[in-house]
């Protein structure tokens, strides 16, 4: 029996999105294109988000789900980035789509981005989204410059809004680590070794801002335990030692640099001196052994992404030079203390 191979695998993780669930599934079902698999996987959680998709589904084929959609069940909760691994190891499709599953897509979502990745032959495609509240209130759409590809396509770094080459991925052995941020992480380490990329307008995705979230319910203590400071240096090691084109270098670097002053000036309000002062050390640590000279980045020019918010190019600017002049322990304190 021949396999069939599919133009898109989409992957969604499944853990506690009871009111979320059925809106998702629902509109990747409704897709104007066709040709994709669908790969659901169960992480275990502790609501009925699973007994909701079982009802869709067989409401929808009440004769039993067909071949093209497929559910894992995770032996135990693992997370995003390790459901996603996994949902990637069973994947055959020429391209990959990761949609979360708090979040829903517009009809011709994934069209727009196979149109995209077949005429540009690309590895990574690229496009906005539209930032919503749980009821569907837009929030803001968040379009990308096609006209400044280099840049832009730093811009959003969670995996979806991205249409992903499997066989790119599989070359470069991209994985998801299992920390906080570990979207960024991925993206990051794959970013820079496209080779053909590809940026649409489009803002099919509609990314749910949910109160009740990890990020934004303020969760210090697993954010805190989670942080990627050595995934991050890892990455930009393997990025520099791998022949990365040094223009996207550059790019690459003052993004890690970002996001270890959001990482330490933002979560970190809460925490005493202590382990303030460790936490500034260990990042101390991988800029020493990974970007040594960070503070000479281009990037960090208050003028130079007028796209990024004012507070991230002030703090990232200032957090690279309490680098430089060995004041890290006192500039993170002296901040978090507002």
């Amino acid at each position: 029996m021949i396999e069939k191979r599919y133009q898109i695998s989409v992957i969604i993780p499944v853990y506690n999105v009871e009111k979320y669930v059925e809106k998702c599934l629902a509109s990747v079902l409704r897709q104007t294109f066709r040709n994709f698999e669908l790969i659901l996987v169960d992480d275990c959680g502790t609501d009925h988000s699973m007994s909701v998709v079982e009802k869709l589904l067989h409401g929808v084929f009440p004769n039993g789900s067909p071949d093209w959609i497929r559910i894992l069940h995770n032996s135990h909760n693992m997370g995003a980035g390790p459901s996603r691994n996994n949902g990637m190891d069973v994947a055959s499709g020429e391209y990959i789509a990761f949609i979360d599953s708090d979040d829903y897509i517009t009809e011709d979502y994934l069209n727009a981005l196979y149109l995209a990745a077949n005429e540009n032959d690309a590895d990574i495609v690229f496009c906005g989204y539209q930032e919503v509240e749980p009821e569907g209130k837009p929030i803001r759409s968040v379009k990308l410059d096609c006209a400044n590809a280099e840049t832009e396509r730093f811009r959003i770094l969670m995996p979806c809004a991205h249409l992903y080459r499997r066989g790119f991925l599989l070359r470069h052995q991209a994985r998801f680590p299992n920390v906080f941020s570990e979207d960024i992480v991925f993206n990051l380490s794959i970013i820079c070794f496209a080779a053909r990329t590809a940026i649409i307008p489009d803002t099919g995705y509609c990314y749910v801002k949910r109160q009740d979230s990890i990020t934004h319910s303020g969760n210090g203590y697993y954010i805190e335990r989670n942080f990627p400071f050595h995934e991050l240096s890892d990455m930009l090691l393997k990025a520099k030692n791998d022949g990365a084109r040094k223009e996207v270098y550059v790019q690459l670097e003052f993004e890690a640099v970002k996001c270890y002053a959001a990482m330490m000036l933002c979560y970190m309000r809460r925490c005493n001196k202590k382990r303030l002062d460790s936490h500034a050390d260990t990042v101390k640590e991988c800029l020493d052994a990974a970007a040594p000279r960070c503070y000479r980045n281009p990037y960090l020019s208050i003028t130079a992404i007028p796209s990024l918010p004012l507070m991230a190019r002030v703090g990232t600017y200032l957090f690279a030079k309490a680098y430089q002049f060995h004041c890290l322990r006192r500039f993170v304190w002296f901040v978090t203390r507002f």
